[in-house]
């Protein structure tokens, strides 16, 4: 079995004692059948979770562990460990063994953990590493920290930790004064301008965390030099009210090897195609953008609770496809339960996978990266909690920024973008949302709307006034009106779209809050938000200069074919001269993403709805392939085939069917 292709990693959990044998043979079967390239042993996972377990509970999965290596190894497979805790994910009325004298986690309310525990413990710090070490032993592949390894979502506490007497004692070190656990909490979560204990606190976890994938790393390596050590996690803007460094972390537990992610997938089940596309930016594309260039990607796709009632072989084949925009090296495979019964060939998973496998291979040579992506910059900051303004101060999910929905909405209306962290950019098309501008200089804010195209959603435009740089775009003043108070019913566009005058779409439904904006003289106007008797409420979508402010939320009920006909009237008739604009008109959820690299470009269109698409349209102007002969290659099949492209009216042609939940990937040439 080739080891120069796309990896499917199998995360397995097989029991010591537990009918092994016969697990085994299933194993071996099951890694020939599906082509696997990696067997992600599971150690003390699940449901077969006993806490944190001791060197010596240790040994029989290792033993078995050890006995599989050597199996795989005549297949040409390789072997990885997960273990799947190491502060432990929740409880479940868990407990420490009596020799374990480990600090436990403490949420913000003073609530303490039964077995998670306080990173900051030197006991466990110690022993974590001696586990590690352990696990080091056999020369794994990879071995994996699971996304346990955060402070956020300890079940039974509310939120997470840790709040614990020597955090707290560390806390009032850094601040000079002694804290108490209520003066730190209302510190951090102040409403407005932010509190200084927001930002010790934040380095404080950060370091903590970062120095944690340091001891991990540096164990792991000491015993096998050659093994590379992989970070699991989850939402990035959730990671963010842990103040969470996601270069140092993944450096140090990579040490001298390649740095490694698996990024969290949406849809633990099975959801619709457009679903799992507004999703797709939340999680995997803002965690590929948070971390060094040079990390490879493994995505997590499970199917929890790990049957075909959880998801089908067709959805689990959507998620292989969308992942590849990702430029994801490989994939690990959740598809099988966490309690010992090992691969299910019934389930018939083994087809589908060998079915996918010379798609993914062709695409995984194509070398996909981020910085290759081009489209409309979404500008988020994975430091933005540092800086967010709070409303209540009520919670600590109040830290967590929302920045990336533009990705989604505009993925969603088939543009194509990519998240951006640089914000020192300029001749480009920019699209920003949620307090983004408080995480970057005052001179840079009015760099970004002077010298771009830049797209503002209702909560960037208010960021933008209450720093009292609302001038930049116009404003004068603004507020908001509600949904359910009747001061407004729908959105009247002024001109023909889609064959209609001036249509109109609806605001009165809840979360379709309206942001009231008084402007200087000298707005365009393309929209007016109007009552249910007709009169004006609000202006609309605006334009000031190089500025459109869409004076809504950027949610799923922006989802509507005039609302993507408009934005790709403004993107053609606006955009910066030379920037790579590229969007499908008119089908809904019919992804597109673009590649450039030297001398040649890759457009990735996956068919998201669950309709079939017998052919489509492209806007890319600055791409020339009329008339000629391109390479298209089928999900379905991993076929190539030449097709020729038309061009009229500034679209290109593409007279070629992609059926549901599937994609064509094109290469074409740049220029002439």
């Amino acid at each position: 079995m080739s080891k120069s292709g796309y990896k499917y990693i199998l995360r397995c959990a097989i029991e010591p004692g537990f009918h092994e044998k016969e697990k085994l043979a299933d194993l071996s079967r099951f890694c020939r059948e599906a082509q696997i390239d990696d067997v992600m042993f599971f150690i003390n996972c699940e449901e077969l979770n006993q806490g944190h377990l001791t060197l010596k509970e240790t040994a029989p999965w290792m033993k078995l562990i050890r006995k599989a290596k050597t199996m795989l190894a005549d297949l040409n497979v390789t072997t990885s460990i997960n273990p799947w805790i190491t502060l432990l994910h929740c409880d479940r009325g868990r407990t420490l063994r009596k020799e374990q004298e480990f600090r436990l986690m403490v949420d913000p309310y003073g609530h303490q953990t039964r077995a998670t525990v306080c990173p900051l413990c030197p006991e466990w710090r110690a022993y974590i590493a001696e586990m590690y070490a352990c696990y080091a032993g056999i020369q794994p592949w990879m071995l994996w920290v699971e996304d346990d390894f955060r402070l956020h979502n300890h079940q039974p506490l509310t939120w997470g930790g840790c709040f614990c007497d020597q955090h707290l004692k560390i806390f009032g070190q850094l601040a000079g004064r002694k804290v108490s656990r209520e003066d730190l909490v209302e510190g951090v979560l102040k409403p407005g301008k932010p509190h200084p204990y927001r930002k010790m606190w934040l380095d404080l976890n950060g370091r903590t965390m970062t120095d944690l994938a340091g001891l991990i790393g540096q164990a792991v390596h000491r015993v096998s030099p050659a093994t590379m050590v992989g970070l699991m996690s989850s939402n990035p803007a959730v990671h963010a009210a842990e103040g969470r460094d996601w270069p140092g972390i993944v450096r140090n537990l990579a040490g001298a090897t390649t740095p490694v992610s698996r990024p969290h997938l949406p849809s633990y089940g099975e959801s619709t195609p457009p679903q799992y596309l507004w999703s797709s930016p939340t999680s995997p594309a803002a965690t590929q953008a948070c971390l060094p260039p040079d990390t490879e990607l493994y995505p997590e796709l499970e199917n929890a609770p790990y049957t075909r009632y959880s998801k089908s072989w067709a959805f689990t084949a959507h998620q292989l496809t969308m992942a590849v925009s990702l430029g994801a090296k490989g994939i690990t495979l959740n598809i099988f339960d966490m309690m010992g019964n090992g691969p299910n060939l019934s389930l018939g998973w083994q087809r589908m996978l060998a079915d996918r496998k010379p798609f993914l291979n062709k695409t995984v040579g194509l070398n996909l990266a981020l910085e290759q992506q081009a489209g409309v910059r979404v500008l988020f900051s994975p430091q933005s909690s540092y800086h967010i303004h709070t409303n209540t101060g009520g919670q600590m999910e109040e830290l967590y920024p929302e920045e990336t929905s533009w990705a989604s909405l505009l993925t969603c209306l088939n543009i194509a973008c990519r998240l951006e962290q640089n914000y020192r950019i300029t001749g480009r098309v920019v699209a920003v949302s949620g307090q983004y501008f408080r995480s970057i200089p005052r001179a840079a804010v009015t760099g970004l709307l002077k010298n771009n195209l830049v797209l503002l959603n209702a909560e960037s435009a208010e960021t933008l006034y209450r720093l009292g740089l609302g001038n930049l775009a116009g404003i004068r003043d603004l507020e908001w009106l509600p949904a359910d108070e009747n001061r407004h019913s729908y959105e009247q566009f002024r001109g023909q779209f889609l064959g209609l005058s001036d249509p109109r779409i609806s605001t009165q439904r809840r979360g379709h809050d309206v942001l009231k904006i008084r402007y200087t003289p000298g707005i365009r106007t393309l929209s007016d938000v109007r009552t249910a008797a007709g009169a004006i409420a609000a202006p609309g979508v605006t334009i000031h200069r190089n500025t459109v402010i869409f004076p809504f939320k950027t949610n799923q009920l922006q989802l509507n074919p005039f609302r993507q006909a408009q934005i790709q009237m403004i993107l053609r008739r606006m955009a910066p001269r030379g920037e790579s604009v590229t969007f499908i008109p008119e089908q809904p959820y019919l992804a597109i993403y673009r590649y450039d690299r030297k001398n040649e470009t890759i457009l990735l269109v996956v068919n998201c709805s669950t309709d079939d698409v017998d052919d489509f349209r492209i806007y890319c102007p600055d791409l020339s392939v009329e008339g000629k002969i391109i390479t298209a290659i089928d999900s379905r099949t991993g076929k190539e085939r030449k097709i020729r492209v038309a061009k009229k009216d500034g679209l290109y042609y593409f007279n070629v069917p992609i059926s549901s939940k599937e994609a064509l990937v094109f290469r074409t040439h740049l220029g002439s």
